[in-house]
């Protein structure tokens, strides 16, 4: 009889809720789970609240990446954000600060 459960066959961690991730070939856990997954999030400014996939379905057509690993002491290090969208243009890059400080506004190009 076998103990094995599973098999990882890949590693990814999402910066920003609602947007694609990055593989890794390592991760690192804290108290919270993986370091730097969905530790940021998106504010419709506009409407005061937190754009999630359900609502606002073009965050999902954005990628999130650390542009530098984060670490218990930066666990919201700065994130890059490309957006693949059907507007006239169709990357974007931003520095974003972390939910815990002041939500990140969502891009124009990401509003219903």
């Amino acid at each position: 009889m076998s103990n094995i459960l599973g098999k990882v066959t890949g590693l990814y961690r999402f910066p920003v809720k609602s947007m694609g991730g990055e593989a890794l070939d390592a991760i690192l856990f804290d108290k919270y789970g993986i370091m730097g997954d969905r530790t940021w999030t998106v504010r419709d400014a506009e409407k005061g609240v937190i754009a999630g996939g359900e609502k606002y379905p073009d965050l999902m057509k954005c990628d999130a990446r650390f542009t530098e690993e984060p670490t218990p002491d930066t666990r919201s290090a700065a994130v890059e954000i490309t957006c693949q969208t059907a507007k006239p243009f169709l990357a974007l890059t931003l520095t974003s600060v972390p939910k815990s400080q002041r939500p990140l506004v969502m891009p124009s190009i990401c509003r219903p």
